[in-house]
């Protein structure tokens, strides 16, 4: 008996000496402070990879889009309306015999793709993606936009002013055919759509049911593009603005040009009122400085 219980003592003598496996509170502190440091380390990376393959998406986007413009402009001889109507008097009530038409309606055969397909919806915009019915004349609301003002709008400029845009809808019709533009590697045609403040924010609310859905994106400090390719006017926020293009594309724009290369450009490009900014908006390859006098 003496020796079984000298045994069982000598035995729990030995368990209470075996080291310990497990973690204490310290090296757990300590291994999670390296992981927050390794994430610290890699996350710019990640979002920059992420960044850089959302530049690509849009890029592809932006070329196929461009493609099928430039079919469309081989069979019909010109660039497409921004939009077009049966109406001659543009009326603001549509019939189902008088659509409205838009320019990524017209080209559709081409790209076969809608405007609320994955082809229009840069991979970087976080905005609202509205297709308006053709009997309205709102505009729809996303991703891309397209060339048809030139650096001002036909209502700014002198009436009977020759178009300065790709697509005018301006009366009498004009059509812009592919030897008016005097520089096709200079000349904008489809782009990242420039960003507006809507909902609450706009004079023109938008009709049920993407009334909502723009109010909860501009209560989430996003901003709204829609599908004309603009100059910034001067009546806009431009420090929201700023903020959702950083949240875009690092603050610049994917822009496709006639002659069918894509480029990233600075805003400056864009939109500074300079000669060299101005004249890659018009087909004439003018800058037209005295036509933004005002705006």
């Amino acid at each position: 008996m003496r020796n079984q219980k000298s045994s069982q003592t000598e035995s729990v003598r030995r368990d209470s000496f075996r080291p310990s496996f497990g973690f204490t509170v310290i090296e757990l502190l300590v291994v999670i402070a390296v992981i927050a440091v390794l994430a610290s380390l890699l996350l710019p990376s990640l979002t920059g990879a992420k960044r850089a393959a959302e530049n690509v998406q849009c890029k592809s986007n932006l070329h196929q889009i461009l493609l099928g413009l430039q079919m469309y402009v081989d069979d019909v001889k010109s660039y497409p309306h921004w939009s077009s109507v049966n109406n001659p008097n543009l009326a603001p009530t549509r019939t189902p015999d008088d659509p409205t038409v838009w320019w990524f309606d017209a080209i559709e055969p081409y790209t076969r793709s809608r405007w609320t397909d994955g082809l229009y919806r840069c991979p970087a915009y976080t905005g609202v993606t509205a297709d308006f019915d053709r009997y309205s004349n709102l505009t729809a609301s996303g991703s891309y936009g397209y060339n048809w003002i030139g650096c001002k709008p036909f209502d700014m400029r002198p009436l009977g002013s020759p178009p300065l845009g790709l697509g005018p809808i301006q009366l009498p019709r004009v059509h812009v055919t592919e030897s008016m533009v005097m520089a096709p590697s200079d000349m904008i045609a489809i782009g990242d759509a420039n960003l507006f403040w809507s909902g609450p924010k706009s004079s023109t609310p938008l009709p049920p049911p993407y009334d909502s859905q723009v109010r909860s994106a501009v209560e989430l400090d996003v901003v709204v593009a829609h599908s004309l390719l603009l100059r910034l006017y001067s009546g806009q926020d431009y420090s929201a603005i700023a903020k959702a293009n950083q949240r875009r594309h690092g603050g610049r724009y994917n822009v496709a040009f006639c002659d069918g290369h894509v480029t990233m450009e600075k805003p400056e490009r864009l939109f500074e009122n300079s000669e060299s900014s101005m004249r890659h908006w018009n087909i004439d390859h003018e800058a037209h400085l005295e036509d933004t006098v005002g705006w």
